[in-house]
């Protein structure tokens, strides 16, 4: 695959989901519906600003 031999199958995309402990729905589904931007969707634009000025200082 790396050296563009052969093409990568859904067969190998489940294997690595499995060793990452995913489903293919949440690989396929990366920063889509998730708890978190269900969460930050609520949020008033001032509360955002200062979530992300507080994730900035971690």
């Amino acid at each position: 695959m790396e050296l563009g031999e052969a093409d990568i199958t859904v067969g190998h995309l489940q294997l690595i989901c499995d060793a990452l402990g995913i489903s293919m729905r949440d690989f396929f589904n990366a920063g889509g519906d998730t708890e978190e931007a269900a969460a930050m969707s609520n949020l008033t634009p001032r509360q955002k600003s200062l979530l992300v000025e507080f994730l900035k200082s971690l």
